[in-house]
Protein backbone atom coordinates (compact mmCIF):
# COMPACT_ATOMS: atom_id res chain seq x y z
CA UNK A 1 0.00 0.00 0.00
CA UNK A 2 1.17 3.68 -0.80
CA UNK A 3 1.76 6.05 1.75
CA UNK A 4 -0.15 9.14 1.23
CA UNK A 5 2.25 12.68 0.54
CA UNK A 6 1.87 15.44 1.22
CA UNK A 7 3.58 18.43 0.04
CA UNK A 8 5.75 20.91 2.38
CA UNK A 9 2.47 23.69 1.92
CA UNK A 10 -0.34 21.29 2.24
CA UNK A 11 1.62 20.44 5.72
CA UNK A 12 1.89 23.56 6.68
CA UNK A 13 -1.65 24.42 5.82
CA UNK A 14 -2.99 21.13 7.97
CA UNK A 15 -0.70 21.94 10.71
CA UNK A 16 -2.03 25.54 11.00
CA UNK A 17 -5.51 24.46 10.49
CA UNK A 18 -4.67 21.96 13.31
CA UNK A 19 -3.35 24.09 15.78
CA UNK A 20 -6.35 26.38 14.94
CA UNK A 21 -3.59 29.10 13.97
CA UNK A 22 -5.26 29.64 10.03
CA UNK A 23 -9.22 30.33 11.93
CA UNK A 24 -11.09 33.12 12.52
CA UNK A 25 -10.11 35.09 15.58
CA UNK A 26 -13.96 35.39 16.46
CA UNK A 27 -13.76 31.97 17.86
CA UNK A 28 -14.72 31.78 21.74
CA UNK A 29 -11.85 30.85 24.49
CA UNK A 30 -13.77 27.91 25.54
CA UNK A 31 -13.97 26.47 22.25
CA UNK A 32 -10.12 26.97 21.41
CA UNK A 33 -9.53 25.55 24.88
CA UNK A 34 -11.87 22.43 23.89
CA UNK A 35 -10.26 22.11 20.46
CA UNK A 36 -6.46 22.05 21.67
CA UNK A 37 -7.66 19.82 25.26
CA UNK A 38 -5.58 21.65 27.78
CA UNK A 39 -3.22 24.49 28.17
CA UNK A 40 -0.11 24.48 30.55
CA UNK A 41 -0.24 26.97 33.25
CA UNK A 42 3.02 29.20 33.07
CA UNK A 43 3.99 31.50 35.71
CA UNK A 44 6.95 33.00 33.73
CA UNK A 45 6.14 36.47 32.54
CA UNK A 46 8.63 38.04 30.42
CA UNK A 47 6.26 39.30 27.46
CA UNK A 48 3.57 37.84 29.13
CA UNK A 49 2.65 34.36 30.60
CA UNK A 50 2.65 31.19 27.99
CA UNK A 51 -0.44 30.09 28.40
CA UNK A 52 -1.85 33.23 27.50
CA UNK A 53 -0.08 33.79 24.80
CA UNK A 54 -1.34 30.07 23.37
CA UNK A 55 -5.07 31.37 23.59
CA UNK A 56 -4.31 34.87 22.27
CA UNK A 57 -2.33 33.69 19.42
CA UNK A 58 -5.61 31.75 18.95
CA UNK A 59 -8.12 35.10 19.72
CA UNK A 60 -6.56 38.24 19.39
CA UNK A 61 -9.47 39.71 21.76
CA UNK A 62 -8.66 37.36 23.95
CA UNK A 63 -7.59 38.53 27.81
CA UNK A 64 -6.48 36.38 30.45
CA UNK A 65 -9.79 37.16 32.85
CA UNK A 66 -11.20 35.29 29.82
CA UNK A 67 -9.46 32.12 30.72
CA UNK A 68 -9.98 32.97 34.60
CA UNK A 69 -13.98 33.11 33.58
CA UNK A 70 -13.76 29.69 32.35
CA UNK A 71 -12.49 28.13 35.60
CA UNK A 72 -13.53 30.66 38.20
CA UNK A 73 -17.44 31.77 37.26
CA UNK A 74 -18.39 29.17 34.23
CA UNK A 75 -16.66 26.25 35.68
CA UNK A 76 -16.21 24.98 32.35
CA UNK A 77 -12.62 24.63 33.03
CA UNK A 78 -10.70 23.55 36.20
CA UNK A 79 -6.43 23.18 36.89
CA UNK A 80 -4.85 19.89 36.93
CA UNK A 81 -2.02 18.03 36.63
CA UNK A 82 -1.23 16.94 33.59
CA UNK A 83 2.14 16.67 32.96
CA UNK A 84 2.94 19.95 34.19
CA UNK A 85 0.21 22.51 35.66
CA UNK A 86 -2.76 22.74 33.38
CA UNK A 87 -6.16 24.18 32.44
CA UNK A 88 -8.32 21.96 30.68
CA UNK A 89 -12.33 21.72 30.03
CA UNK A 90 -14.18 19.85 32.41
CA UNK A 91 -15.62 18.06 29.49
CA UNK A 92 -12.34 16.21 28.90
CA UNK A 93 -12.14 15.20 32.11
CA UNK A 94 -13.20 11.82 31.70
CA UNK A 95 -10.37 10.86 29.44
CA UNK A 96 -8.26 12.24 32.05
CA UNK A 97 -9.28 10.33 34.88
CA UNK A 98 -7.25 7.16 34.47
CA UNK A 99 -4.03 9.49 34.59
CA UNK A 100 -5.70 11.28 37.39
CA UNK A 101 -5.91 8.23 39.50
CA UNK A 102 -2.70 6.61 38.85
CA UNK A 103 -0.71 9.76 39.14
CA UNK A 104 -2.44 11.01 42.84
CA UNK A 105 0.06 8.80 44.86
CA UNK A 106 3.27 10.11 43.09
CA UNK A 107 2.04 13.40 43.44
CA UNK A 108 1.56 13.29 46.86
CA UNK A 109 4.62 12.05 47.92
CA UNK A 110 6.21 14.78 45.86
CA UNK A 111 4.27 17.37 47.54
CA UNK A 112 5.37 15.61 50.82
CA UNK A 113 8.74 16.79 49.91
CA UNK A 114 7.98 20.02 49.13
CA UNK A 115 5.57 20.96 51.56
CA UNK A 116 5.93 21.24 55.63
CA UNK A 117 4.68 18.47 57.92
CA UNK A 118 1.35 19.05 58.52
CA UNK A 119 -0.15 20.18 55.26
CA UNK A 120 -2.01 17.08 54.73
CA UNK A 121 -4.31 17.72 57.94
CA UNK A 122 -3.83 21.76 56.38
CA UNK A 123 -5.80 20.49 53.24
CA UNK A 124 -8.06 18.39 54.91
CA UNK A 125 -9.22 21.15 57.18
CA UNK A 126 -9.26 23.44 53.94
CA UNK A 127 -11.40 20.54 52.09
CA UNK A 128 -13.73 20.21 55.34
CA UNK A 129 -14.46 23.96 55.31
CA UNK A 130 -15.28 24.14 51.31
CA UNK A 131 -17.84 21.17 52.44
CA UNK A 132 -19.50 23.06 55.79
CA UNK A 133 -19.34 26.62 53.87
CA UNK A 134 -18.67 26.43 49.56
CA UNK A 135 -15.90 28.03 48.00
CA UNK A 136 -14.10 30.72 48.60
CA UNK A 137 -10.23 32.15 47.98
CA UNK A 138 -7.28 31.44 49.04
CA UNK A 139 -7.22 34.45 51.40
CA UNK A 140 -9.39 32.94 53.46
CA UNK A 141 -7.37 30.06 54.22
CA UNK A 142 -5.47 30.54 57.42
CA UNK A 143 -6.52 33.74 59.29
CA UNK A 144 -4.59 33.48 62.36
CA UNK A 145 -1.29 32.28 60.63
CA UNK A 146 1.42 34.64 59.89
CA UNK A 147 1.32 35.03 56.45
CA UNK A 148 4.73 36.55 53.91
CA UNK A 149 4.36 37.70 50.62
CA UNK A 150 2.48 34.63 48.98
CA UNK A 151 0.13 34.53 51.53
CA UNK A 152 -1.60 31.50 53.16
CA UNK A 153 0.01 29.04 49.44
CA UNK A 154 3.31 30.59 50.47
CA UNK A 155 3.33 27.47 53.47
CA UNK A 156 6.39 25.57 52.87
CA UNK A 157 9.21 23.88 54.21
CA UNK A 158 11.61 27.10 55.35
CA UNK A 159 9.17 28.37 56.97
Amino acid sequence: MRRPRLTNRAARAHFLHRHLLARSPAQPVGDILGHLGFVQVDSINTVARAHDLILWSRRQAYRPKDLRRLVDKDRTAFEHWTHDASILPVSHFPHWRLKFELERQRLLERWREWRRDGFEAKMDGVLARIAAHGPFCSADVGEDEERSSGGWWDWHPSK
